[in-house]
């Protein structure tokens, strides 16, 4: 995923500004954005980042005198002070020491094994806010050590330091969020679309393709604008989102469109059969044409009115149609 890059410069010929459409003057600070096989022009105070992340000055080409540097500067820290540089270690950034110099309570062994068996996330997140209890348990060492060697079978623990917790957070923040391969610092970065680590191996999947909106709708016949997305920067300044987002979103987005249908059947006094025919759609399946899906059956009395129903939990189109034809079925 690409990081959000620019060229800050004093403007030494007229140009026109990509948003207010003016004429950017000469002798001021411009921003200039390569885009295809064309630059973009902007008045310095125009320009907004498309992609809200943190901008590492290094990844900026920078052609300005002390003064005008400085209004950079400025502007750099005012825009990064809400985001976690992508390009450091967790444990440098200021949100690992508000998740570690917090002092434990008294020490309680109850319910230990039973939550070994949780994820360390929902330990951290959900129960440790139960009770004082459960407070208690989840400063405990060993669980923490526990947690380290099942997440992260191959990390070198500090067994002298101990502070398992510490451990596990600077793994986990600081490790490729699917394979849990610790990076090192000089190969350390951090994914701006999910913001968290992911190694070069795990990039090579497939779940991992980069897919922008029109690869979206012709893959998968749906209008992306439907799936609440949330894109990245990729090449040629394209707005783009892992392969496995899209499924993962495709999928809830038609649990969505099946409950809504059920919840409308059973306001209309509708044939059994219709709504088993609803409720049997397997969310999973239905990327494949109706065609296919009437050869296979091999059920005659499959009518146009499975179809639409059919296309609807499918993409959402023509809603209006379908609940008018419910009604008058």
């Amino acid at each position: 995923m690409k990081k959000t890059s620019f060229q800050a410069e004093i403007s030494k010929r007229q140009t026109r500004c990509k948003v207010c459409k003016k004429t950017i003057d000469i002798g001021i600070i411009r921003i200039k954005i390569h885009s295809y096989d064309h630059f973009d022009y902007y008045h310095f105070e125009c320009y907004t980042p498309k992609i809200k992340q943190y901008i590492s000055k290094s990844d900026l080409g920078i052609r300005l005198d002390q003064e005008n540097a400085k209004i950079l500067d400025a502007w750099l820290e005012n825009w990064n002070k809400d985001y976690v540089p992508l390009d450091k270690a967790f444990h440098e950034t200021p949100t690992f020491s508000k998740l570690v110099e917090t002092a434990p309570s008294k020490y309680r062994r109850a319910w230990l094994e039973i939550f070994k068996f949780l994820d360390a996330v929902e330990l951290f997140k959900i129960y440790s806010h139960v009770n004082k209890e459960f407070y208690h348990i989840s400063w405990d060492e060993e669980l923490w050590h526990f947690y380290c060697v099942r997440d992260y079978t191959n990390a070198a623990l500090d067994d002298q330091k101990k502070n398992y917790r510490t451990q596990y957070i600077i793994l986990r923040m600081e490790s490729c969020f699917w394979c849990h391969a610790h990076q090192s610092q000089e190969r350390f970065n951090r994914c701006p679309l999910i913001g968290k680590p992911i190694c070069e191996k795990c990039k090579k999947l497939k779940r991992f393709e980069q897919l922008h909106k029109s690869q979206i709708e012709s893959r998968y016949g749906i209008n992306p604008n439907l799936l609440q997305l949330k894109f990245g920067l990729g090449y040629w300044n394209k707005k783009v989102v892992y392969r496995y987002m899209v499924e993962e979103a495709l999928e809830t987005f038609r649990n969505r469109n099946k409950e809504f249908l059920l919840e409308e059947m059973k306001k209309i006094n509708l044939d059994p059969t219709l709504v088993d025919f609803v409720e049997n759609i397997d969310i999973k399946t239905v990327d494949k044409p109706w065609s296919e899906i009437l050869q296979s059956s091999g059920n005659l009395y499959l009518l146009p009115i499975h179809e639409i129903i059919y296309n609807y939990i499918r993409d959402r189109k023509a809603e209006k149609k379908l609940i008018n034809k419910l009604k008058s079925t």
